[in-house]
């Protein structure tokens, strides 16, 4: 289903953009959504324990707070420094 979802959103002309970025985080942004909604409903029906959940809040493309997660196939740790990321290539980082 997460394939089909990012499929067609990625055909789409408002969401071509998506294409320019790799999968890892697209999925990991579906479970992110799947978790917080879990948690509301779950909330809502008592099945949660603790302080209740609220509706999920959508980040704003024009926030300047940009983060991504990748899985374990969507970067790799290369010599001297470098950090090799899917669909963006290397990145410095102190050592």
């Amino acid at each position: 289903m997460q394939k089909q979802v990012i499929t067609a959103a990625k055909k789409t002309a408002e969401r071509a953009w998506l294409a320019s970025v790799g999968v890892d985080p697209l999925i990991q942004s579906l479970r992110d959504l799947d978790t917080a909604y879990r948690n509301f409903f779950d909330s809502v029906s008592g099945k949660r324990q603790g302080r209740p959940a609220g509706l999920p809040r959508f980040k704003s493309k024009r926030d300047n707070r940009q983060s991504l997660r990748f899985t374990r196939n969507g970067f790799r740790v290369r010599s001297k420094g470098k950090l090799s990321l899917a669909k963006i290539g290397d990145v410095k980082f102190p050592h």
